[in-house]
Order: C-alpha cells, then structure tokens, then sequence
C-alpha cells in the first residue's frame, strides 16, 4: 500500500483550478477547438510535475484572487493528485494526438468522455483519486476493478 501525503491548498484555489480545466474542455468541445484542450493538457502536466501545492492555475489563484476571496484550505493526498493529474494528461495528449491525426469524430469523443469526467470532479466527486485510491490499496470504490474497500 502507497502511503498517503497530505497536502493543504487553498479551497478556493482548487475550485477554480477544477472549473478553469473544465471549462477549457468543454469550450473545446462546443467550439471544435483544439487549443482549450492543448491549454488543458499544459495544465495537467505542469500540475502533476509540480504538484497540487504548486499547481500553475492554484499558484494563479494565490497570487491574484487569494487576496479578495481568502478562504479555508482543503487537505489532499498528493500522490492521488499526482495520479489524478498524469492520467488527465495522458488522456488529453491521446485526445490531441486523435484530433490532429485526422479522426476528429473519435478525439471528439474522447473529449467529451474527459469533459464529463471532469465535471464531475469538478462537483467534488473525484473518480480518479478515488481509482488511485482503490489501486494503491487504500479503499475505495472499486465496482469496476471487482475489489471490495475492505480487501
């Protein structure tokens, strides 16, 4: 079992680095846009190479809009952020590399797959930190993978 690393970031901050993200998705995938998603991607990968403390939009937040909206700040496992934000980058890297490879219905898709899973992290619900969690061995919610949180 990964140890768990827990990490405070500002509430806010992480709120609007989740809607910032999401809303790049889906504006590409209404606009048939390519850069929201190429935007997305630098995103998630600077977030996953500096982690969530420093993540680009979180740090963005922190020294921008911290000031007028200061609020609590939320704990977070950081390898699960980690995790969280490399498969977000693979998946949005596999989605461009669909799109500029010429099967736009298929990375239109994928993109609106990504979109939604997003949203719902988005909302708070985080299923890919709760995957982490399930394959790290930490418990979770693991219908797919046919592993009880208790194993």
């Amino acid at each position: 079992m990964l140890s768990v690393k827990p990490v405070s970031v500002s509430r806010f901050g992480f709120a609007f680095c989740r809607y910032t993200v999401t809303l790049f998705l889906w504006l590409a995938f209404f606009t048939r846009t390519r850069e929201p998603i190429l935007a997305a991607a630098v995103v998630m990968a600077l977030s996953a190479v500096l982690t969530v403390r420093r993540a680009p939009l979180i740090a963005l937040w922190n020294i921008s809009l911290q000031r007028f909206f200061p609020g609590q700040t939320v704990m977070l496992d950081e390898h699960a952020m980690r995790f969280a934000h490399t498969l977000a980058t693979v998946m949005l890297a596999a989605t461009l590399a669909l799109l500029y490879g010429g099967y736009d219905h298929l990375g239109r898709v994928f993109l609106m797959y990504i979109a939604a899973f997003k949203t719902i992290g988005a909302v708070g619900f985080c299923p890919v930190s709760r995957l982490y969690g399930c394959l790290s061995g930490q418990g979770g919610c693991c219908g797919l993978l046919g592993r009880s949180s208790h194993e």
